[in-house]
């Protein structure tokens, strides 16, 4: 399905303070490039690229440069787990062993529903990047003890997500990529996405970037390298896609589970997915005189915001060489994307998003942090 750009004047005029803003912010983070989109309910208001996707090879960025998106990859495992729910397969209060017998939390552990694990809300470890693959962690964790206290927090577990993925794959018999293809990304056009990455699919992405030096602090001008490349298919950040197919995912969100004529789930499970269930959600930044976030709540696998007047969707996505932003405004009907090659640990494509925000609800000439110092504090 070929998504249509419908690009009026005050869109191109939009477009192009964005990019002015990326080109002047961007030599403050250690940022080699990324990608921008830019939707509302109705269609993509504009795609581009910026900067370089491989400086290697001298490779500029473009809309359709494939980028690790990380944690937003949580929004789809938690479409595919309420799509089953829907049709009598799972049940989210029902406890995750009865999906996965041999699964063992520790011998202190109460059992975790599939909506505890979607609401960051099962008290268990985020997971560590040290272990080799997801079954190491899911296997390691019959060796973590959990405080009574810890299931009244929204406590951020990426290995929570690893377990509602084998989830999928035991109910549908599919692996979670092949599942992300047939439920998601085929119905809603989004044809170069991908739910795994392999070393076959290494030269169809951009490349990602860390500061050279792991000793200091990265600061202005200071070299980049090339980071490490990791093969991935757990489903706590499993998903690579492009600008073009992540509008595809922002107005997913604005639609109400609908994309055109393709409808993913119905609006009210998308409505049970858009529900605060967490008493507090992901950090989020602030920028410099910008509207502040009154608050910041988990949904099931999505952060909710409310941004001023607003009523956004967030999330936020780090993996190694890669950070990447999703913002949809469900209260002024736009939304935007932003995937770079930064390191996820630098929010530079939160601030880039936030900023996008003021221009798609403010308009063109909306007033933007300065770019040297653009953020104000945390929310």
């Amino acid at each position: 399905m070929t998504v249509p750009v419908a690009v009026s004047a005050d869109d191109h005029r939009l477009s192009a303070a964005l990019a002015e803003y990326v080109a002047a912010i961007a030599p403050h983070w250690p940022v080699v490039g990324g990608s921008v989109a830019l939707v509302d309910r109705d269609r993509t208001i504009s795609t581009f690229g910026f900067g370089l996707a491989d400086r290697e090879r001298g490779e500029v960025s473009t809309r359709d440069h494939l980028f690790q998106i990380g944690s937003i990859s949580k929004s789809f495992v938690s479409v595919l787990v309420n799509q089953l729910c829907d049709e009598g397969l799972i049940d989210l209060d029902a406890p995750v062993t009865a999906y996965l017998p041999w699964v063992d939390l520790g011998a202190n552990t109460p059992e975790v529903t599939l909506r505890r694990l979607l609401s960051h809300t099962a008290g268990l470890v985020m997971g560590a990047d040290a272990v080799p693959d997801d079954m190491a962690q899911l296997w390691q964790l019959r060796t973590t003890v959990v405080s009574p206290a810890a299931r009244e927090h929204f406590h951020y577990s990426n290995v929570g997500y690893m377990l509602l993925g084998q989830v999928v794959r035991a109910v549908t018999g599919a692996r979670l990529a092949d599942a992300l293809d047939r439920r998601v990304f085929g119905p809603l056009g989004m044809s170069h996405s991908l739910g795994r990455m392999g070393q076959i699919d290494r030269s169809r992405m951009a490349t990602g970037y860390w500061p050279a030096r792991d000793d200091i602090p990265w600061a202005p001008g200071d070299a980049l390298s090339t980071a490490t490349w990791f093969e991935i298919d757990a489903a706590d950040g499993n998903v690579a896609s492009s600008a073009v197919d992540m509008a595809q995912w922002a107005r997913f969100f604005l639609g109400d589970g609908q994309v055109g004529g393709a409808r993913v789930v119905a609006p009210g499970t998308l409505e049970r997915i858009l529900t605060a269930t967490a008493a507090e959600g992901e950090t989020v930044l602030r920028l410099r005189d910008g509207p502040m976030t009154r608050s910041s709540r988990y949904g099931l696998g999505v952060n909710l915001e409310q941004i001023g007047d607003s009523t956004c969707v967030t999330h936020g996505g780090g993996m190694v060489g890669f950070g990447s932003f999703l913002l949809a405004d469900r209260t002024h009907g736009v939304g935007v994307v932003v995937l770079t090659n930064a390191n996820g640990c630098y929010p530079v494509a939160q601030v880039i998003a936030r900023a996008a925000h003021l221009l798609l609800t403010q308009g063109p000439g909306a007033a933007l942090p300065p770019a040297a110092d653009p953020l104000d504090t945390f929310s």
